[in-house]
């Protein structure tokens, strides 16, 4: 089914609204423009804004499932204090609440995976939010292999990793042995292979400046590719992060100092990276932060500094090239048809969208 969407502020992929048409044909964006011709569907946009489809780069939906308590946890493996051999998918319930909450929101395509118990716990997964199975969400199995550092294996896995001594030490022998390995039979897959084959990205957790630089170092030493996930104290070392060239996941925003290693905590992170250079992607680590208030943590941001249209590519075209998600976050030709009307400025915290589209089928609201 063709649909044209007429007369709508689109998104550019400069964080801009450019009065515009936008054509679907099948699953993919056909035209961008001023449009005329003649399809099955038409919907008026005037005066709405259009997205595409938005994007949270680092969430655990389907992972740590909402009210349910143990029974719904398999967000962390703590039996190891390393599980790289683990994979985020194999722990997603694709019924979870939180895909619907996601869609209804206008995010269409989630990076979900493993918690920060441990240093190294398993793969991120990127998972459309349509109703269905593992098979009918799946985007990409294995986008990233995920880590952590400061607070929070220290205390999980005190008997084994009391320090962020041991944490910098595990992640170091682990990167150590899979080279060794590498060495040995060029053909290893296994996830930490694929990390230094480059094929996997490290995507570290790390909220304090100097778990920060830990894993700059850490990675440097192994030269591995990695995003800094939450980087809550980036505000701290803006430049250190600009002159190493650091690819930053910031939040979540919408929570209080839960920890000692959030004190530093402060909406204005966004803003100061965006004045060093530093583009990020904004997070809610849902369910830390609900799925659905995307929109709102981004305009905190806004909020602390941050320009819109910095934080409007934080949650679409940024997490999509972060991710390496090549068919998803713009409004262009050739793209996945993912996208979200809403009826005023997706920062409005009263705005929520009037209809949301997923290759190509409208998912939420009616014609």
């Amino acid at each position: 089914m063709d649909i044209l969407i007429k007369n709508g502020f689109l998104l550019m992929p400069s964080g801009c609204f450019e009065k515009g048409d936008l054509l679907i044909r099948g699953e993919k964006i056909a035209a961008v423009g001023d449009i005329d011709c003649s399809c099955d569907t038409v919907i008026d946009a005037q005066g709405k804004y259009v997205t595409p489809g938005l994007i949270d780069a680092h969430c655990h939906v389907g992972m740590l499932e909402e009210g349910k308590g143990a029974p719904g946890d398999d967000v962390n493996e703590t039996s190891e204090l390393c599980t790289p051999e683990l994979k985020g998918e194999d722990g997603v319930n694709p019924f979870d609440l939180g895909f619907e909450d996601a869609l209804r929101a206008g995010v269409t395509t989630v990076v979900t995976g493993p918690g920060s118990a441990n240093v190294i716990g398993g793969t991120f997964c990127a998972l459309k939010t349509v109703a269905g199975s593992l098979e009918d969400k799946r985007l990409i199995s294995d986008v990233a292999l995920k880590a952590a550092l400061g607070e929070n294996p220290k205390r999980i896995h005190k008997d084994k990793c009391a320090t962020r001594m041991k944490s910098a030490s595990a992640l170091r022998k682990e990167l150590a042995s899979a080279k060794a390995e590498l060495k040995k039979d060029p053909e290893l897959d296994t996830n930490l292979a694929r990390v230094l084959k480059k094929e996997l990205t490290l995507k570290i957790h790390a909220h304090r400046a100097d778990d920060i630089l830990t894993a700059i170092r850490i990675c440097e030493e192994f030269d591995v590719n990695y995003t800094v996930d939450h980087c809550t104290e980036g505000h701290l070392i803006a430049q250190t992060l600009k002159q190493k060239g650091v690819t930053c996941i910031i939040g979540p925003t919408l929570i209080t100092r839960l920890k000692v290693e959030l004190e530093n905590a402060d909406m204005k992170n966004g803003g100061v990276l965006e004045q060093n250079g530093i583009e990020c992607a904004i997070t809610t680590d849902h369910p830390e932060t609900p799925i659905g208030l995307l929109c709102a943590s981004a305009a905190v941001a806004v909020r602390g500094g941050m320009s819109k249209e910095a934080a409007l590519r934080a949650i679409t075209v940024n997490p999509a090239r972060i991710c390496a998600l090549d068919n998803v976050g713009e409004l262009a030709p050739g793209k996945d048809a993912d996208v979200a009307i809403f009826p005023s400025h997706p920062f409005d915290i009263c705005s929520a969208p009037e209809k949301v589209i997923v290759l190509g089928k409208i998912r939420v609201g009616s014609l």
